[in-house]
């Protein structure tokens, strides 16, 4: 399983071979450090046989992205210790919006993700990658963490424990210390890597959990919304009505549609079809054309298209396109 990173000219960085490690070493430590007009980035790296910590530094001096290009499935335990990025996958144009000082659980297969920064920002970050069936070895089989999302991703897809993640604390930051800090070396180095990777992903499943189950108490209808939240924000430009919604999550439409307004204030399909337009706008910027976006929506004639995002936004898409571009 590897991943490989290019930046904003296409330019690849080395290759980061996650499993397994090559070799007779058991923890193969990496120091690396970079800088350009973009960005300075410094990043350590403690790669094992089922396990690799990357921890990074980053200080944008101009807004840029990285492509990381993901080979097989992954499990990512993910902390944003300062700053916030944003994720989006290339293959499904699913999103991520990563904020400060949270912490969440993410399952990769096969997939380009774009990660993007903004300009004029110290960003913090831990990246812990495990091979998946190690993942599921240290929860056991017959658990009730994970949900079906897990087990039917297709190929590009992204699951993710929780939407917008969990605060970050005290105890993961003093896990995620102690590997920063440490300076032990060989046998006692594997050892002391899996103990602390343990502990950090059980503070994580714990955490994850404690507040699932508070939010269940307070308020049983908020689960619901974020489920239907979290299915619209995964079949972005599926065909499905409300009738399916409710139908998937054993309820009603009755039921969904009101769950949903109360919680985020707009209306089902008010909300999904302002997240439908909105990654239009990012195709466009990523050199789709007018055509194949409109194949995307569902939309047989890419005129008829291109009249609905004018209604949206009250721009055409190439006059957004051009207004970009002068900028």
């Amino acid at each position: 399983m590897k991943t490989r990173v290019f930046n904003e000219a296409g330019e690849i960085f080395p290759e980061i071979s996650l499993f397994p490690v090559n070799g007779n070493e058991d923890v193969v430590e990496k120091r690396l450090e970079f800088s350009n007009e973009m960005k300075s980035v410094t990043n350590l790296i403690f790669q094992m046989e089922d396990a690799v910590f990357q921890y990074s530094e980053i200080d944008s001096k101009k807004d840029f992205f990285y492509r990381f290009n993901i080979e097989g499935e992954v499990v990512c335990l993910y902390f944003i210790l300062e700053g916030s990025l944003t994720n989006s996958s290339v293959n499904t144009l699913q999103t991520y919006e990563s904020k400060t000082n949270t912490h969440n659980i993410l399952f990769w297969k096969s997939r380009e993700v774009n990660t993007y920064y903004k300009k004029n920002q110290h960003i913090k970050l831990v990246n812990v990658f495990l091979n998946k069936n190690f993942f599921l070895k240290c929860i056991g089989k017959d658990n009730n963490i994970l949900d079906d999302g897990f087990s039917k991703l297709s190929d590009g897809e992204r699951w993710i424990f929780k939407e917008d993640g969990e605060i970050i604390n005290d105890e993961m930051l003093k896990v995620i210390s102690e590997i920063i800090e440490t300076k032990r070396k060989g046998i006692f180095l594997k050892l002391f890597l899996e103990s602390k990777l343990y502990e950090l992903l059980m503070l994580q499943l714990e955490s994850l959990k404690q507040q699932e189950h508070i939010e269940e108490k307070v308020d049983p209808t908020k689960k619901l919304a974020q489920s239907i939240h979290k299915i619209i924000k995964q079949n972005t430009f599926a065909e499905f009505t409300l009738r399916d919604i409710a139908k998937k999550l054993g309820s009603n439409i009755s039921t969904v549609s009101n769950s949903f307004k109360q919680h985020y204030h707009i209306t089902i399909f008010q909300y999904w079809n302002n997240l439908r337009f909105n990654e239009a706008k990012k195709m466009l910027l990523n050199n789709y054309s007018v055509k194949e976006i409109a194949i995307i929506m569902g939309y047989k004639n890419p005129n008829h298209f291109s009249t609905a995002f004018k209604k949206h936004f009250s721009i055409t898409p190439t006059e957004y396109l051009n207004s970009k571009f002068e900028q």
